[in-house]
């Protein structure tokens, strides 16, 4: 019945020359959305990001920007995250920075990803800046790019956001394992262990417990 009176209304508007109301599209996506009709959804909200709207556009356009990420286009994904962007909301700008830094990993653009995740970072989004700065850090971790690993992890932990503290601590617990820095790497862990989830719980504990066990050893040798 919802989608039945979204669509009526969007039709009455467009029977009559007048300009589709923006929010009725974006809504009328969602309920195809829920209904499991990607297609029907993304013609709705191709309909709410043409009418230009500041707040119903952009925000469209982030929701299709997922589903053709859940669908692995990526080509199309990018064109709807460039969309939320150019919108020029604030609101969605570290959103759509983030998607466009994750289209570009996925192309394989890597260097175009870490500029984008970090302008996404400079927005200071709660959320979306923290998202970026963690998937920012995880690419500097995988290359051994320490350095720049630790600054990005304690930009999440700046951000003070404590979805992504454990994994921040976790990063920069395991970036100083690899550098043999382990009387650090046991602090950090040891902070990690503190506020992990139940499923990153248990490799906090191995990597604290390895650390710790070169700790004693090293101190062993030096005694020796």
């Amino acid at each position: 019945m919802a989608a039945e009176w979204l669509q009526h209304i969007l039709d009455l508007n467009e029977s009559k020359g007048e300009k589709v109301p923006a929010w009725a599209a974006f809504e009328l996506g969602l309920v195809r959305a829920r209904q499991r009709d990607k297609r029907a959804a993304n013609v709705a909200w191709r309909k709410a990001m043409a009418t230009k709207d500041p707040e119903y556009g952009p925000r469209a356009a982030c929701f299709m920007a997922v589903g053709y990420q859940q669908q692995d286009d990526w080509i199309r994904a990018g064109e709807a995250w460039q969309v939320a962007l150019d919108a020029g909301n604030k609101r969605y700008a570290a959103a759509a920075l983030l998607g466009l830094g994750i289209v570009a990993q996925q192309q394989g653009e890597v260097d175009e990803a870490f500029g984008y995740w970090q302008r996404a970072i400079e927005r200071r989004d709660p959320e979306f800046s923290g998202r970026a700065a963690v998937m920012l850090a995880c690419r500097h971790l995988e290359r051994g790019d320490y350095e720049k690993a630790d600054a990005a992890f304690c930009q999440v932990l700046d951000m003070g956001n404590e979805e992504f503290r454990a994994l921040a601590l976790l990063g920069l617990g395991v970036g100083n394992y690899e550098r043999g820095e382990f009387d650090q790497a046991v602090v950090y862990l040891g902070a990690a262990a503190e506020s992990a989830d139940p499923a990153l719980l248990p490799l906090v504990q191995d990597y604290r417990a390895e650390a710790q066990r070169r700790e004693r050893r090293g101190r062993v040798k030096v005694a020796n």
